[in-house]
């Protein structure tokens, strides 16, 4: 089977390490194709799907890998044109690799008769992602950054709970001090006599005291007195 020849077919591989015109694919990386088809003839084509492909670059009859088909069903008419996408995503494992990339479209005419372009058919090299991010990195960070989280909150948590203690047993001493110091003392001293003012008691009371502290002593003696005689 071949293309038919009232069909022109054009081919542009997007995301290109080196732009349209390069040829370096990046392992890892979605690459576009987008598929041009004009109907020159005068009957309808079915364009039914597309096929992508690595072959060895050396044979290009020998397949390195089978990309997934991607259907259509789509009419073009006599005379119109269509555009078509495609996407495959390249293998780590070919990175550094010339390999051959065969894009083919499949369609077939209101007759039923079944044609393939080769819209693309040419060696391209599988480059490694320089961009310096991967998915792999990505969660190496991410662990990382989930660790120093719990470090942090392992911390704080014996951090506050060590406060908590100091200041506790802070306020139980200051507490106890104030317990002690409040405590009333055993003795009071009492006022010396030598030291308290008579002045504001009247003369009067003050003489009568003492003749009331000198009058019994007075009457003990009668009694003595009387029993000697």
């Amino acid at each position: 089977m071949g293309p038919s020849p009232d069909v022109q077919t054009s081919c542009i591989l997007t995301s290109l390490k080196g732009g349209p015109n390069s040829r370096e694919l990046i392992a890892g990386q979605i690459v576009k194709v987008l598929i041009g088809i004009a109907n020159k003839g005068e009957r309808d084509l079915i364009v039914k799907s597309c096929e992508t492909s690595f072959r060895y670059p050396l044979d290009f009859s020998y397949y390195t890998q089978n990309f997934s088909t991607v259907r259509y069903e789509r009419l073009v008419q006599p005379k119109q044109e269509a555009t078509f996408d495609y996407a495959f995503i390249p293998s780590d494992v070919f990175i550094g690799r010339p390999l051959g990339l065969v894009v083919d479209l499949h369609y077939v005419d209101t007759d039923g008769q079944y044609f393939v372009s080769a819209v693309f058919n040419e060696t391209v090299t599988i480059t490694e992602d320089e961009t310096g991010f991967n998915t792999e990195t990505y969660f190496i960070y991410l662990i990382l950054a989930g660790f120093v989280v719990i470090l942090v909150l392992i911390a704080h948590h014996y951090i506050t709970k060590f406060t908590r203690s100091s200041s506790g047993k802070s306020t139980s001493n200051k507490t106890s001090s104030n317990n002690i110091s409040n405590v009333p003392s055993n003795y009071e001293m009492g006022t010396n006599k030598n030291d308290v003012d008579f002045e504001w008691i009247p003369r009067n009371n003050l003489d009568l005291k003492s003749a009331q502290k000198t009058t019994p002593s007075r009457n003990r003696k009668q009694p003595r007195q009387a029993a000697a005689s």
